[in-house]
């Protein structure tokens, strides 16, 4: 694409430290993130930090930019939910960021994977398969009082990364009923090529 790339790395290990992001500009990955330091040896620490350099340029090539700010602006402005409170609409636009880029995570890595099957594949791979991996149960997670569409995301974000779902508790119940029907919306939204979809 005859862009020029740049890719800065820092190094934090604090709880809630980022692991990678893109400004469709320039590349920041965490090198101490939490995925890539769980892993055993050095050469899957560098393979794991590889997949995240493969995920954030999947980024580059494959999200439409202006349509997420566009898609956020209208949000932001109430257009969608013209009604609401102020601190309800910030709700709202928080709940669908997380939605979408969960969504568009999953859009790009399927098609970064596809192009590039070697070592950003098998980088985006494993670390997806250890995202999941500690993920801590549903039962445990509303156990620990986390917020129920926190563990919807959580499911959906599995879903999205590895296929499947984690669920080794057997959990049955409301959440896990309302992941189930919205499958095949999930499901049509991350291989569609039209980003106002998963908007």
């Amino acid at each position: 694409y005859k862009r020029r790339l740049r890719v800065e790395t820092i190094y934090d290990t604090s709880e809630n430290a980022m692991i990678a992001c893109t400004n469709n500009r320039n590349i920041l990955i965490n090198t101490g993130n939490y995925i890539s330091q769980s892993m055993p040896y050095r050469k899957l620490k560098a393979e794991s930090i590889l997949g995240l350099v493969g995920h954030e340029a999947g980024h580059m090539l494959f999200t439409n930019f202006r349509i997420s700010e566009t898609y956020f602006s209208e949000l932001s402005y109430g257009r969608l939910y013209p009604q609401m409170e102020l601190s309800e609409e910030q709700a709202i636009l928080k709940a669908a960021k997380l939605l979408l880029n969960i969504l568009e995570d999953a859009y790009i890595e399927a098609k970064i994977c596809d192009r590039y099957t070697g070592r950003f594949a098998t980088g985006i791979h494993l670390n997806n398969i250890r995202f999941t991996e500690m993920i801590p149960s549903v039962t445990e997670q509303l156990t620990n009082g986390c917020y129920r569409f926190s563990v919807f995301c959580n499911l959906l974000n599995q879903y999205c990364r590895s296929g499947d779902i984690n669920n080794r508790d057997g959990y049955t119940g409301e959440l896990l009923d309302l992941f189930y029907d919205v499958l095949p919306l999930v499901d049509d939204a991350i291989y569609d090529e039209d980003m106002k979809r998963r908007c």
